[in-house]
């Protein structure tokens, strides 16, 4: 048995089908052979095969040994294709097979009716009978093996196909497990994307819900801060009119405590302001006179000896804004009416003497230099804390002080001297109330050759009056007829930056003392005693690095 997934081809009925048309009696119509009347014997010739039926001329006609040989070619290109070579020939060996049953149906049909035809012929035809069954035999065993070969061609076709297809399984088994990954990240991406969306739809639902109530907020807060402006407003101005009447009573109580204290002092001041000016007017004189005298006296020691103070630098031609040597004396004195007492100049400039021990200044090697050194108060806070340290000043008189006192005072220009120095041969350069006195320019230059000269580390120092204070800004700053111009803090403290000086802080100094300020029920009058007796002087305090 021959069976494919097509059709089926029971070989064995085939064959006994074939022999039972073989053995198919004569038809009854023909007429028997008389026994008894021997027919003559006439030699039986054979008709020529062109001149039979087309039916009996076909089935008599020698079968083919096999099927030509272009088919087996042809099969075997066909499983030369990749993939499905083996199930192409494999198909092709079933087409075959239809047609080999096909063409064995023709024949024995074309045989039954030669055969019919035959039986009511001539007598020849029974002498041929014998030699076309053995024709038909032939044949039919030919049909035979070849359906047999066609058998094991499909067997063999069908074990190729069969291996190609588990080894097509094996191949594809990783691509259809990543084909089957692939669709479960899908579905996974899928589910995610819904749950996305959902929760896309739940947010822009509370995102509407929250504009809807911003919008209400809004228009509750903008209706609440009307109100609260209106009221604001309201209490402003009533708040206004209560300082305004309560600073003018201030000042009224102010004006009338200062005339009851002036009225009862009046006649006694009016007598000893008058015997004061008498003889002020005769120091005065006196004082002219001594200075006339003194300042003759050093230009003709000058022409004489072309002395110069050791460690005054290279002579300079007199620079802008410097006081004038007639003026020496006066600007002492100027110093003592004005500044203060040295006590209390020691007591203020004592507060920095923390950070020039901190840095590491006022050593031998490494001294401290102090630029417009005056009276020498910060020189001898100095020597009280055992930091070395000089000072420079071109006041004549000054610097005779601070010598007097046994301080190492030199008359010298600032810039002149510090120009003079070597690099890094200085701890730490302090000026108190210089700055104020020098054009931009000049003191820019001071700042330049300060850094050459200071260690790395080395700290500078200025102090200047606070124009922040709107009493000093505005009035006792220009008590001083050498001041130039006030030096905002802001202003200083940039200018230290941007000449190469690191950790720049400004450090405000010496407020008014408590029974200067100002009642401080109200943030008005806070303002007020912050602006009016605020600190009177501000320190900028920088390092080299």
């Amino acid at each position: 048995m021959l069976q494919t997934n097509n059709f089926r081809v029971d070989t064995a009925q085939l064959t006994s089908r074939i022999q039972a048309e073989l053995q198919v009696p004569r038809r009854a119509s023909a007429p028997a052979p008389a026994p008894a009347v021997p027919a003559p014997t006439v030699p039986v010739q054979a008709p020529a095969l062109s001149t039979l039926p087309d039916a009996v001329a076909a089935t008599v006609a020698p079968a083919p040994a096999s099927f030509p040989s272009e088919g087996r070619t042809f099969r075997h290109r066909l499983r030369d294709v990749p993939l499905v070579g083996s199930l192409l020939a494999w198909a092709w060996g079933l087409a075959r097979l239809a047609d080999t049953r096909s063409a064995a149906h023709t024949a024995l049909t074309r045989a039954s009716d030669a055969w019919n035809f035959a039986a009511a012929q001539e007598p020849w035809v029974r002498a041929r009978e014998a030699q076309f069954r053995g024709q038909v035999d032939a044949g039919l065993q030919g049909c035979l093996g070849q359906i047999h070969g066609v058998r094991a061609e499909i067997q063999q076709l069908r074990t190729d196909s069969e291996r190609d297809v588990a080894v097509m399984r094996v191949e594809m088994r990783g691509p259809f497990q990543e084909i089957a990954a692939l669709r479960s990240e899908i579905e996974q991406a899928r589910a995610s994307l819904a749950e996305h969306r959902q929760a896309e739809q739940r947010l822009q639902a509370e995102l509407e819900q929250l504009r809807a109530e911003l919008r209400g907020h809004r228009e509750v807060t903008e209706a609440a801060l009307g109100d609260h402006r209106e009221s604001t407003e309201a209490a402003l101005g009533d708040h206004r009119k209560a300082a305004e009447e309560a600073l003018g009573e201030h000042r009224r109580a102010l004006e009338a405590h200062v005339q009851a204290a002036l009225s009862g002092e009046a006649a006694a001041r009016q007598a000893a302001e008058q015997e004061s000016r008498h003889r002020l007017a005769a120091l005065r004189q006196e004082i002219l006179f001594q200075q006339r005298r003194l300042s003759a006296s050093l230009e003709v020691r000058g022409a004489a000896s072309g002395h110069q103070d050791p460690g005054a630098g290279p002579s300079v031609p007199p620079r802008e804004g410097a006081v004038d040597d007639r003026l020496n004396a006066f600007y002492a004195q100027f110093e003592d009416a004005f500044r203060g007492s040295r006590e209390d100049i020691k007591a203020r400039v004592s507060v920095h003497a923390d950070r020039i021990v901190l840095a590491g200044a006022g050593t031998p090697e490494r001294p401290v230099l102090d630029i417009g050194c005056g009276r020498g108060e910060w020189l001898e806070v100095l020597r009280e804390h055992g930091l070395a340290a000089y000072g420079i000043d071109t006041n004549d008189v000054t610097v005779s002080a601070c010598r007097a006192r046994g301080l190492d005072a030199r008359r010298a220009e600032a810039l002149a001297h510090i120009r003079s120095l070597a690099d890094g041969s200085i701890g730490g350069v302090t000026a108190f109330h210089v700055a104020e006195h020098l054009p931009l320019d000049v003191l820019a230059d001071l700042l330049d050759e300060t850094l050459r000269v200071l260690e790395p580390g080395g700290v500078l120092l200025l102090e200047t009056p606070n124009p922040e204070n709107l009493l000093v800004g505005g009035m006792t700053f220009y008590n001083d007829p050498t001041h130039r111009n006030p030096l905002p803090p802001a202003v200083l403290q940039f200018l230290v930056r941007q000449r190469g000086f690191v950790d720049a802080e400004i450090v405000r100094l010496h407020p008014f003392p408590d029974d200067h300020l100002l009642p401080q029920d109200d943030v008005i009058g806070q303002r007020l005693n912050h602006l009016l007796y605020g600190p009177q002087d501000y320190a900028v305090v920088a390092r080299k690095v």
